[in-house]
């Protein structure tokens, strides 16, 4: 960028021309000048001066390695040789700033950088050593080889505690073998019972059978007391955070290989807390095997039926929910439970509905009949049951947004045709304006149900700016029709400058050319300097081109564009206005460089 500026401003000036033809002829270059005094990494790591950073260190020329920012640079630097030619080069006190970042080895492997970490361990500095989360972190992501490396050193400063949470990252993974690699037989049967059941949690809640049999076996071997059977540390606690954790995984396997191994006819007196009741998992999942497992054989918990009902239903677990009016002929619907809260929405299923609202009693809301958009017959079934005549014109404006959203005007032909909605009541002309960009098929429905009139110009003007700027060769029909409806009301440019704002906002210069060809103009000399000042902003050269070369409208300078491109980084627009601004000093291309 500095060289392009220097090209096109430094060398129409003769005196400049002369001094800079001195200076590189005594050898004396001032870039070089500038850069000696770059000795801050984060700022050349983060413009990636990568060759000035291989010449300094070449030269064993001073560079710092500044703060958390620095650090953080410098770990995510993937040119290993790089890396540790800064590395090697740091002075005591810079560092001393890798310090400053929390778990060195951590964030080096967050970043991916598996070069740089393993340099970083063979270094056994006292900054990268005893970082327990990195160990979690690289046993959670398989790097088992980095382990296998330096194992030895890592369970010879570990401590039970410390050890909990790397042995659950590594069941994480699902991989036996890598759980075998880092399993300590000395460390395990010394971490607390607290600990040992966590891990065995753990192990259920990846729904693996393998891993759970396997850590189980580590589980049982851990103990020493022969006074005791084994299966005796399986207390009905420990058994029922087992079941939720296969439960919650959807672990049939392990679920069943509880129930064959253990007693659990406790569960259905146990008292689980309303928000880590399994039993709610139960119907949410996608399959009704283990469920129907749990109520044949009697393990079925009663004292959150009612909270599992309306989970079943949510579900669409319809048959689940008779199986639990069956078991408690009491049971009555869920009070809370909606048609809308339905998943997935049932509103494309017109006997699903009659059989929530009909059969079930399930009662209707306002809610449902704004989600029922998205279908005309479901909107329809809905509306006449749901009483809303004395109110329409209180909801009719969220119905339309709701229309606009699942682009469905069939609901606004219906609402117009058989329930004598009048629209020029309502806001339907600025729902247009809001995301997502309709239809043709929907603004032509617009149209014909409320014919747009001069008191609704802001409106249209606004539905306009946003259809300009998102107009592409495959809405153009929307666009134009657009236009030409408001043009029929009026031809005042006062009223199409949110058309040029759009079209230079969205990059769009057929769209621009469309307007300027059908004789209109920006209104103002201050929307015509804002408008192009937003096109240096956002990039569009082509549209400031277009502009300047075929309807310059007044006569000003190009300053202010040239410096909006500038702040903006545009250079593009840079590279096209310079050439053409004689208004721009030196001073100034310092200012906007630096």
């Amino acid at each position: 960028m500095m060289d392009s500026l220097f090209r096109q401003v430094v060398f129409l000036d003769s005196f400049l021309r002369k001094k800079v033809f001195q200076q590189v002829a005594h050898g004396l270059n001032c870039r070089t000048i500038n850069y000696k005094y770059c000795v801050k990494l984060s700022f050349l790591l983060d413009r990636k001066y990568y060759q000035l950073i291989k010449l300094k260190l070449a030269n064993k020329e001073y560079l710092y390695l500044d703060g958390v920012d620095g650090v953080k640079a410098l770990l995510a630097l993937q040119d290993i040789d790089l890396f540790v030619g800064i590395i090697e080069q740091l002075d005591d006190e810079s560092f001393s700033m890798l310090g400053k970042v929390d778990d060195v080895l951590y964030y080096c492997s967050q970043q991916g950088n598996y070069k740089a970490l393993q340099y970083l361990l063979q270094q056994k500095r006292k900054q990268f050593w005893k970082s327990i989360s990195f160990f979690e972190s690289i046993c959670s992501k398989g790097y088992m080889d980095i382990v296998a490396k330096f194992k030895t050193e890592m369970f010879g400063f570990l401590h039970p505690y410390s050890y909990k949470g790397i042995i659950q990252e590594t069941i994480s993974t699902k991989n036996t073998q890598y759980i075998k690699d880092i399993f300590n037989k000395n460390l395990f049967n010394n971490m607390t019972l607290e600990d040992k059941e966590s891990v065995l949690v753990s192990s259920a809640e990846t729904g693996s059978i393998e891993v759970f049999k396997l850590i189980s076996l580590y589980f049982a071997e851990s103990f020493f007391f022969f006074g005791y059977r084994k299966k005796d540390f399986y207390t009905n606690n420990l058994l029922a955070r087992l079941f939720s954790a296969a439960v919650k995984a959807n672990g049939l396997e392990i679920y069943m290989h509880l129930f064959k191994t253990f007693d659990l006819s406790f569960l259905n007196v146990y008292s689980f807390t309303l928000l880590g009741n399994p039993f709610n998992d139960l119907v949410r999942h996608p399959t009704e095997d283990m469920i129907n497992h749990v109520m044949d054989n009697n393990l079925l918990n009663l004292s959150h039926l009612n909270q599992m009902s309306f989970y079943a239903l949510q579900n669409r677990k319809f048959q689940v929910y008779q199986k639990f009016k069956a078991i408690m002929p009491t049971l009555k619907l869920p009070s809370h439970f909606r048609l809308s809260y339905v998943n997935p929405p049932p509103f494309d299923d017109i006997p699903l509905i009659e059989y929530i609202v009909d059969t079930l009693r399930t009662p209707l809301e306002v809610l449902d009949l704004f989600k029922s958009t998205e279908n005309l017959e479901a909107f329809k079934y809905i509306w006449g049951r749901i009483g809303i005549d004395k109110d329409i014109y209180f909801h009719i404006n969220t119905i339309i947004s709701c229309v606009h959203q699942n682009n469905n005007p069939d609901v606004l032909l219906y609402l117009y045709h058989e329930c004598g909605v009048n629209f020029e009541k309502t806001r339907i002309w600025s729902t247009l304006s809001i995301p997502p960009l309709c239809s043709l098929k929907t603004l032509r429905t617009v149209i014909a149900i409320c014919p747009p009139t001069l008191d609704m110009m802001p409106c249209l003007a606004k539905a306009l700016e946003f259809f300009a700027q998102r107009c592409t060769v495959q809405n153009t029909r929307l666009f134009t029709l657009m236009f030409e409806t408001m043009y029929q009301l009026s031809n005042d440019p006062i009223h199409f400058t949110g058309a040029f704002r759009g079209a230079i906002r969205g990059g769009r210069i057929l769209t621009l050319q469309y307007l300027y060809d059908k004789g209109l103009r920006i209104p103002t000399q201050e929307e015509y300097t804002m408008l192009l000042e937003e096109a240096a902003s956002t990039g569009s050269c082509s549209i400031i081109k277009y502009i300047l070369e075929n309807h310059r409208q007044y006569d000003l300078p190009l300053r202010p564009l040239t410096e909006q491109a500038m702040l903006s980084q545009k250079y593009d627009c840079v590279d096209y206005l310079l050439p053409r601004d004689f208004c721009l000093t030196i001073k100034d291309l310092v200012k906007y460089c630096n």
